[in-house]
This record gives C-alpha cells, sequence and structure tokens, in this order.
C-alpha cells in the first residue's frame, strides 16, 4: 500500500498535528454527546506507521495489499549472513541483534565419527553426530532468541568448521 498516492487533491506536504488535541477513545456519540472527530492527522500517522513497517522490511510501497504480511514475514531486512571466518567452534557468542535470529553451522571431518552439539544460553539443545564413515559432514540448524548466548561445540572427534551462517 502507498499512503502517498491518492485519487484526487493529494496535498504537496504531511498534516500538523492537532495543536489541542481531544485525548481519549473515539466513540459514535450520542444524544448530549458529539462523535469523536478524527482529522487528516490521525490518518495520517496510522497509514506512515504502516508505511514504515513496509519500508523496514525492505519493500517500496505499491498498490499490492499485501506488502505489510510481507514486511513482517521477511523479517524485517534480516538476510543469511556468511561468517565462517569470524566463529569458531567451543566459543559462546551473544545474540545483540535485538530479535531472534537463526543459526546454520556445517562440520566436516576425516575421522571415523564425532558428535557435536548446540547450545543457547548454556543449555544444550542440538546434537548432530557423523555415525562411523569418515568424511561424512553434518548440520545443524538452530534459532536463538533475542539477548540469548550460543556456541556450537564438539564432545568427540575433530571435526573442522565447514560453514557458519546466521539468518540476522
Amino acid at each position: 500500500m502507498d499512503n502517498r498516492k491518492w485519487q484526487a487533491n493529494a496535498k504537496a506536504s504531511p498534516p500538523t498535528p492537532p495543536a489541542s488535541p481531544s485525548v481519549g477513545y473515539p466513540g459514535n456519540g450520542g444524544v448530549s454527546d458529539p462523535p469523536t472527530t478524527p482529522g487528516e492527522w490521525q490518518w495520517y500517522a496510522l497509514t506512515e506507521e504502516v508505511r514504515n513497517v513496509i519500508v523496514g522490511g525492505g519493500l517500496t510501497p505499491d498498490n499490492t495489499l499485501n506488502q505489510m504480511l510481507t514486511a513482517i514475514k521477511n523479517g524485517f531486512g534480516k538476510t543469511w549472513q556468511v561468517l565462517t571466518g569470524s566463529r569458531a567452534l567451543n566459543t559462546t557468542y551473544t545474540n545483540s541483534t535485538g530479535s531472534e535470529i537463526s543459526v546454520n553451522v556445517y562440520l566436516n571431518s576425516n575421522v571415523s565419527s564425532y558428535t557435536s552439539v548446540a547450545a543457547i544460553n548454556g543449555v544444550q539443545m542440538v546434537f548432530g553426530s557423523s555415525g562411523f564413515a569418515p568424511g561424512i559432514g553434518i548440520g545443524i540448524y538452530f534459532q536463538v532468541p533475542a539477548g540469548a548466548t550460543y556456541s556450537v561445540g564438539v564432545t568427540n572427534g575433530t571435526p573442522s568448521l565447514g560453514g557458519w551462517s546466521e539468518y540476522r
């Protein structure tokens, strides 16, 4: 939705907030109670909030009527980032993004078997095992809440870090 495109008579600049607003909740009115009068500012403020969600989700407002939903589903600008060069096994990191992130780690090895574990806030959450075949890699995928610590460790064997990506 592009809240800045109108059928006719659009103004060149946004409206100003009311100087003396009526504070409270809207009402239909009654015999001695006049109905609430919404003004151009209320409509502008509401549609700008919607627009900010759409733009914050990486979209350009247009006439598509599902852009707000799409922006929310897109995670507001999150992208997959390859962090292999800045991450290490058996090291604890903190999700300081302010929102949940997804982590995908790939391990590979020449040993006959190894076991890995992902931990969130020190609690072991995801386990992976290569079985008994040399050269078998495993992937571990998990989500980390905002503010939580996380790590991927190895409990036996000596696999190498093949890749580490995060959706953040």
